[in-house]
């Protein structure tokens, strides 16, 4: 299973956290993102992707749109079903199902990294280290076990 982590590099964010996406880049996995999951699902990064639509989602969805330089374009809170979002500088779109709190800002610059894992279920996505298989920016992030977070 290939990740996306996402780290906040904004001076303006205190959160120093590490989120984690399940990158989909392949282009069936693009085209379903979310679609015919639970709201439990695993927040999912479409890559390369600059819109997204929500016809047949069963539950409401937070959507961000994430340039290739890593700053956040656009932000879409609790999208309903049947809506069809896109940004035209978008390279990155993450997607979770909709909670309540922080998600990322517009103008927030992220720091971007693809690895490989195998489990990433528990609290650390560390029972087997992170092999990294190479870098989505030039930004380069640290991922310990201590600061990575599930992004829902």
């Amino acid at each position: 299973m290939r990740l996306l982590l996402v780290k906040r590099r904004s001076a303006r964010s205190d959160d120093e956290r590490t989120l984690v996406f399940v990158a989909l880049d392949r282009l069936g996995e693009r085209m379903k993102g979310l679609l015919g999951t639970t709201s439990e699902a695993r927040p999912v990064a479409l890559v390369p992707c600059a819109s997204v639509h929500t016809f047949g989602m069963r539950y409401r969805i937070d959507v961000a749109f994430v340039s290739k330089e890593g700053v956040v374009l656009d932000v879409w809170r609790s999208v309903p079903s049947c809506r069809l979002l896109c940004h035209g500088r978008a390279w990155i779109t993450l997607e979770r199902p909709h909670r309540r709190g922080p998600w990322l800002r517009v103008g927030e610059e992220l720091s971007l990294r693809l690895v490989e894992s195998g489990d990433v279920r528990g609290t650390a996505y560390g029972a087997r280290p992170l092999r990294i298989a190479g870098e989505v920016n030039a930004c380069a992030m640290r991922a310990t076990g201590k600061e990575i977070q599930d992004a829902g």
